[in-house]
């Protein structure tokens, strides 16, 4: 019976009983709909649970977890701004749980107290927002009875450009490289436009020391040569990264730049990840299967709840699979 479950913060060090937990519901949704990716190998999931484990939230029977969900940390440059948007995900229910209303009790709750909490007066709009697999019915069903709503379709990619698109990769007037402690404000003021939010600490939280090697999971921004005007960012290629450019021909520039300065080999991954709106740039889609040989590995919806940012039209935004 549903009196047994408990929810709350996860006991201290709980952490590879949450990735374990993750990693096989996840595989075992893949082979239900016979998908192939590699996010649900258990290497995966335990280096984003150490990433994102303040956050968690579970639900235990008899004190084994069952089922669980992340909650991203506010970021304090939205908030100054009045705007608390946060990320859910990834979201588990232990595939033995399922279809006993468990996911949503754990996730009502955690959405619910979100939009309740800090009713002191500050104006502050919120927005909870998650990614899920469009193929999937039941989880589908479940965020929406949660207040959730679809937004937008994106299409994940995976793969590597082409050696001989790199060498003809004309970024002739623009400057490519890493994010520094100096760009922040500047970062801020570009993603604040396009997706309404200045996510700070995302990029802050991926600077790295210049003499490392450059990869393409680290953040880049590229910029005007004359201008110094940015006209993309990203926060890197991997399942919690996010690219904004200012159209969908800069993003063709931005990925094949980052991919020709950055270190090849990749150990156990067929390839970094990228989220592509396709209704609103078929071409960019088009020009990662086509020319690129990227492939196409699923479809998901981007669903919100409260405060949501229409970016302008003619925007490229790649989010990640997980928000961070």
């Amino acid at each position: 019976g549903m009196e047994e479950i408990k929810i709350g913060p996860p006991k201290k060090g709980s952490h590879s009983e949450i990735s374990a937990l993750i990693s096989k519901t996840f595989t075992d949704e893949q082979e239900h709909y016979r998908i192939e990716e590699d996010v649900a190998d258990l290497r995966v999931t335990t280096e984003l649970v150490n990433q994102i484990y303040d956050g968690a939230v579970v639900a235990t029977l008899n004190d084994s977890i069952v089922a669980t969900v992340f909650l991203s940390q506010p970021d304090e440059s939205d908030v100054k701004d009045g705007v608390d948007a946060r990320c859910i995900g990834p979201v588990a229910v232990s595939t033995e749980h399922q279809g006993r209303q468990i996911g949503k009790k754990l996730l009502g709750s955690v959405i619910e107290s979100f939009f309740q909490d800090g009713k002191d007066g500050k104006t502050i709009q919120k927005s909870a927002r998650l990614m899920v697999n469009s193929y999937n019915p039941v989880s589908n069903s479940l965020y929406i009875a949660v207040g959730l709503e679809h937004k937008r379709c994106m299409t994940l990619v995976r793969g590597f450009p082409s050696e001989e698109d790199l060498a003809k990769c004309d970024s002739h007037g623009y400057t490519i490289r890493r994010v520094g402690e100096s760009d922040l404000d500047r970062v801020g003021d570009f993603c604040k436009e396009h997706i309404g939010l200045r996510r700070r600490n995302e990029f802050q939280k991926r600077i790295v020391d210049p003499s490392t090697p450059v990869r393409c999971f680290d953040s880049f921004l590229m910029e005007q040569k004359d201008t110094s005007q940015i006209v993309a960012v990203s926060t890197g290629f991997s399942i919690v990264g996010m690219m904004i450019a200012i159209d969908a021909e800069i993003a063709k520039k931005f990925i094949a730049s980052i991919f020709a300065i950055s270190e090849r080999y990749i150990p156990d991954m067929e390839g970094p990840f990228m989220m592509v709106d396709s209704c609103a740039h078929p071409e960019l889609l088009t020009w990662l299967i086509k020319d690129q040989k990227f492939r196409i590995v699923k479809s998901m919806f981007i669903m919100n709840r409260g405060w949501y940012y229409e970016s302008p039209k003619n925007t490229v935004y790649s989010c990640g699979i997980v928000g961070i």
